[in-house]
């Protein structure tokens, strides 16, 4: 043997070369190398350092620096860093010029389960976005995010925004989520595959947005005797643009005619109602009374007071009146009503009377509802149309034999509008 010739001469790949693995995972099998003297021979106790050709997050090597066995072999083990692609490990010979590259490609991690992050438990007006995005996060076995996994995204009520999106580099995907618009519960989900933990289900609270309205329930167009109490009470409720309810608002009942409510003032409960009870003033003849929320809306409620022991019923009137001027084929509001009264003006209870409108000029020009029978001696025409423009007044009478005359309405105009079905 001549001198030198057990000297490291040349290194090389003895195993473990062009590996494949999931990023940030160990590879299956070591990198060996192998050094060899210039006969070919392997070279004992060498150090052989390994280093990563590239600073990738969570590469790594086990360790990093391996002395050659008898037959001149040193390996480690690599770990692969979190990028997706080929990655290289250089391995050489301390104090010697002598080097070889090793290669491997690292795929995606294969994702294995999903979590919630953030953008549960919120809540906010029903039919408006979170002030949140909802996120999720995908991982690998390992805890790892995995990017690149498509989530689905659905809503019970509303809806999810994109319906589909693909996780980030961090395994994070985000959706913005707008609520329906009834108030309440309403859930989301985000699903993908067959991961543990899909869906995921968040869980949101609608609650009512700004009171927009005030919408009168039942209570409207009673009778009772003068300063009686009103059998039924009057009931508002106070709603949002959506038609929830609105809670926790002042109403103030304004009774006009000398009558008086009790209570003047009520707050609307968690489905937005509120109630009174109404006494009517002294006098016979009709009442009304408003319900009002400040800012909102005013609700008018009207009712008859008829006198005890009324004589025989005499004559009609209109209680009512038809507004001064209304527009062609347009319902006109408020309803027009008509009473039986005695002599005196005083009305009478007496129902199941017909009474018929018309028209003055021109009796065939009402559409809709010309005869309604009497409720406590109170007709009411509240589907009433005028089918053509002029000026003209109604005419109430009864019919069926019943005698009481004919009762003209006050003289009001009908502009043109929407054209006539006929």
């Amino acid at each position: 043997m001549l001198p030198g010739d057990a000297g490291p001469a040349g290194i090389a790949v003895a195993s473990g070369d062009g590996q494949r693995g999931e990023a940030g995972t160990p590879l299956r099998d070591s990198i060996v190398v192998r050094v060899t003297d210039a006969q070919g021979r392997g070279v004992p106790s060498m150090p052989i350092v390994f280093g990563l050709n590239t600073a990738l997050s969570g590469g790594d090597l086990v360790p990093d620096t391996s002395l050659t066995n008898d037959e001149g072999l040193a390996g480690v083990r690599w770990v692969l860093g979190a990028e997706v692609g080929q990655q290289s490990v250089d391995a050489s010979v301390v104090g010697q010029s002598l080097s070889v590259r090793f290669n491997a490609i690292a795929r995606a991690p294969s994702a294995t389960a999903i979590t919630p992050e953030s953008g549960d438990a919120q809540s906010a007006a029903a039919g408006t976005a979170l002030a949140q995005p909802l996120v999720v996060r995908v991982t690998d076995d390992s805890g790892n995010p995995v990017g690149g996994v498509t989530v689905r995204w659905e809503a019970s009520s509303g809806s999810v925004s994109p319906a589909e999106t693909t996780t980030d580099s961090d395994g994070r995907a985000a959706a913005v989520r707008m609520l329906g618009t009834s108030v309440g519960e309403q859930t989301a989900r985000a699903s993908s595959g067959v991961l543990a933990g899909s869906p995921v289900t968040f869980t949101h609270t609608a609650v009512p947005g700004t009171a927009a309205s005030l919408v009168l329930i039942s209570g409207n167009d009673q009778s009772a005797a003068p300063g009686a109490e009103l059998a039924e009470p009057l009931r508002v409720r106070l709603v949002d643009v959506d038609g929830n309810g609105i809670a926790g608002r002042a109403v103030s009942w304004v009774a006009a005619s000398g009558g008086s409510a009790a209570p003047e003032s009520s707050d609307t409960d968690s489905d937005g109602y509120a109630i009174t009870r109404w006494t009517l003033g002294p006098s016979a003849g009709s009442n009304t009374l408003s319900a009002v929320v400040s800012g909102v809306g005013i609700v008018e409620f009207t009712a008859i007071a008829v006198a005890d022991g009324p004589g025989l019923a005499d004559h009609l009137v209109f209680v009512i009146q038809p507004p001064e001027s209304v527009e062609k084929g347009r319902r006109i509001a408020p309803p027009v009503t008509v009473a039986i009264v005695d002599r005196d003006g005083i009305p009478v209870a007496n129902s199941g009377i017909e009474i018929r409108l018309s028209t003055t000029p021109g009796r065939d020009r009402l559409r809709q509802n010309q005869s309604e029978r009497t409720v406590n001696g109170i007709a009411i025409f509240d589907d009433l149309e005028i089918k053509e423009e002029g000026t003209y007044r109604l005419i109430a009478e009864a019919r069926g034999g019943v005698e009481l005359g004919v009762a003209e309405s006050r003289t009001f105009e009908v502009r043109g509008g929407r054209e006539d079905d006929d």
